[in-house]
């Protein structure tokens, strides 16, 4: 039975793996049937998506291998994850679990590991098989497998980094899959772990893609959340069928760890267990926090309350991008009115211009919606801008986006803003559902050149009108006190005021 089952076969040698219990449940059956499928061939391209901390590796880069020698040991593997130290772990505890006395009991004589080939990331068996491991950006020349394990190819934090996404991206499409061996149709290719960002390598599967129906994706956030996990092809025709926010693991992972897990960082979490990557709530902004206007008669509608459009002063943000290439981000023209208390963004253009395009761009907005003043980020081609609106006569300011704080720092002015309701979006615009996706994503977005520019205009409206005033709870204007004074104090010392 274990030969032929996968998840018997894991409860059966579980003592080789761990010195706990077995514990299997939704997420073990769910996890298990779908890898017996790829090695029967049911499904040849595997994405699992799953959360951290549920077993995943265990399962997939560990046992399963063990388990698919025993019925194929001709099989050739090669393991990737985002380090060589990890994937040499799994491979290395791979190899363990065939020499145990549990597994030697039910298996042996169907194959045994080389002698002469017996490393950690690399180990033979006499039948043909062999497994090898690398790391993100290992050189694989040579290193060709029917079984493809590519297990947590990125990590959560380095995927902030445009480079580190776009080096990993291209180890997978570039040189991993091009190791693979088509012969004898014995090519699967399993892609596991979690969501990391927008731009990750799962991403780069669907993208390609799709539900064409070449790829299965077993989609498993660790809170159920079916519409998601059920909008993406199975080939088994798995659904995922718990009720909205049950867990997945609760044997493994019950919900004292969940709440833990959520103390990280809210987008942290929610990529990181419920695989996704622009949740409602995000780090600095959330849905909760959009107000939507409609404009008729020269007037905006506030949630019900009529605003005379001719009493505000406007203003145009603009965040300008350095290049023009598919890759970069966006220049962001934002038209902004501010009216009593409020800012309400008129108009947005947000496309890749060189600077040549960029100043007939903006001086053509400046005609149309005739703004007080045009402010532009002064940093790279934001320079050449400013001398070349002046020189048209259009009424512009320099924005020293440093002066005011890194990205997410300069954010907090919009932030604080949007919680107060003071900031509102068009509620017949298209572009406005991606400007709000960038916004829960950040500050892991792929592109932040909207963010920049509304973070922009907050901070203008916060010079020109004043601050919101966010209402502190008691306990809340206890610690700022305190904080206040020990910052005075440090003050003093740092001056070295007598006190």
């Amino acid at each position: 039975m274990a030969a032929n089952r996968f998840r018997h076969f894991c409860e059966l040698v579980w003592p080789a793996v761990r010195p706990e219990p077995f514990v299997g449940g939704y997420f073990v059956d769910a996890l298990c049937e779908h890898l017996e499928a790829v090695h029967k061939g049911q499904i040849k391209r595997l994405a699992l998506v799953c959360p951290v901390r549920h077993g995943k590796s265990v399962f997939t880069s560990v046992l399963w291998p063990a388990w698919c020698w025993i019925t194929d040991p001709s099989i050739r593997f090669l393991s990737a994850s985002a380090t060589q130290d990890l994937v040499l772990r799994d491979s290395d505890k791979t190899r363990d679990i065939i020499s145990h006395t549990v597994f030697q009991k039910h298996f042996a004589g169907l194959f045994n590991l080389s002698e002469k080939q017996d490393s950690k990331g690399w180990y033979k068996n006499d039948r043909g098989g062999e497994r090898k491991a690398v790391g993100a950006g290992t050189r694989s020349t040579g290193l060709d497998a029917e079984y493809l394990i590519v297990d947590d190819l990125l990590d959560y934090d380095k995927a902030r980094h445009e480079g580190e996404r776009k080096a990993v991206l291209d180890f997978y499409a570039n040189t991993l899959t091009n190791r693979l061996v088509y012969a004898a149709n014995k090519d699967r290719i399993v892609l596991c772990g979690h969501r990391v960002h927008e731009d990750d390598v799962f991403n780069h599967v669907w993208t390609t893609f799709g539900n064409d129906g070449s790829w299965t994706y077993l989609y498993l956030p660790a809170e159920a959340n079916p519409d998601l996990s059920n909008s993406y092809h199975n080939a088994l025709g798995w659904k995922d069928t718990r009720k909205v926010g049950q867990l997945l693991h609760p044997g493994v992972v019950p919900l004292a760890k969940i709440n833990e897990a959520k103390k990280g960082g809210k987008h942290k979490y929610h990529c990181l267990y419920n695989q996704d990557v622009t949740p409602a709530d995000g780090d600095i902004f959330s849905a909760s926090m959009f107000r939507y206007f409609t404009a008729a008669d020269g007037f905006y509608n506030l949630a019900g309350k009529q605003v005379d459009a001719k009493a505000a002063w406007r203003f145009v943000a603009v965040d300008t991008a350095v290049s023009t290439e598919s890759t970069a981000d966006y220049s962001v023209i934002q038209v902004w009115d501010c009216i009593g208390g409020h800012l309400v963004l008129v108009h947005q253009i947000r496309k890749r211009l060189d600077g040549t395009k960029l100043v007939p761009a903006i001086a053509s907005v400046h005609r149309t919606y005739n703004p007080q003043f045009v402010c532009v980020e002064e940093q790279f081609v934001g320079r050449f801008v400013i001398d070349q609106l002046r020189a048209e006569s259009v009424p512009v300011k320099r924005f020293n986006a440093k002066g005011h704080g890194d990205k997410e720092t300069r954010a907090v002015a919009a932030q604080i803003r949007m919680e107060a309701g003071s900031v509102w979006f068009p509620a017949d615009q298209d572009w406005v559902s991606d400007l709000q996706k960038e916004l829960l994503a950040f500050p892991a977005s792929t592109h932040d050149d909207q963010v920049d520019a509304l973070s922009m205009a907050c901070i203008l409206a916060d010079k020109y009108t004043g601050k919101i005033e966010i209402e502190l709870t008691p306990e809340e204007a206890e610690a700022k006190a305190k904080k206040d004074a020990e910052g005075r104090f440090q003050k003093m010392l740092w001056q070295g005021a007598p006190f």
